[in-house]
């Protein structure tokens, strides 16, 4: 995960650059026209209106973070709850174009370009969810059995069915 610093020097870098943001799913796109490091705020101009929006940049960290915590982060997740999170009233711009900037700050952050619905991914550190010390991103005692959809960790059952050995260990 970037510090907040190592984001705020890419957006600067981002601005030095004149770089073209893409949309997630490369219909529109913006550029970062100005940053104000003494308020932590950047204003992009979008390509079709060249309509200038002041971005505050708590926002895009706060976004990263969420990102990173959950490992994905997708305009239904900011729609259905998130925008609480970065102040906004509703998932209005420039909530979008905030997302869109993260993969050309981390480049561990992917798009996904999967189905429908715009969103990015960060792999999560493999210590979190997993416990037997490998530095695995996915657990190696992960078992998938897609016929059954169960693990075998997969517990909620067995402990109470008369035919298992976990409820008649003894047999």
């Amino acid at each position: 995960m970037l510090t907040e610093d190592e984001l705020w020097s890419g957006v600067e870098k981002l601005f030095s650059e004149s770089t073209v943001v893409e949309s997630l799913k490369r219909k529109s796109h913006h550029t970062i026209i100005a940053t104000n490091p003494a308020t932590k705020e950047y204003t992009i101009k979008y390509g079709k209106s060249g309509d200038p929006v002041v971005v505050k940049f708590w926002k895009v960290c706060k976004m990263y973070s969420m990102l990173c915590d959950a490992g994905r982060l997708f305009n239904s997740d900011m729609k259905n709850g998130g925008h609480n999170e970065v102040d906004m009233s509703t998932w209005h711009i420039p909530g979008s174009a905030m997302l869109a900037v993260i993969p050309l700050l981390d480049s561990e952050v992917t798009i996904n370009e999967d189905g429908p619905e715009a969103g990015l991914y960060r792999k999560l550190p493999s210590n979190i969810g997993d416990d037997d010390g490998d530095d695995d991103y996915y657990d190696d005692d992960y078992y998938d059995d897609s016929s059954s959809g169960r693990t075998s960790n997969d517990d909620r059952s067995d402990s109470m069915n008369p035919n298992s050995d976990r409820y008649n260990p003894g047999r």
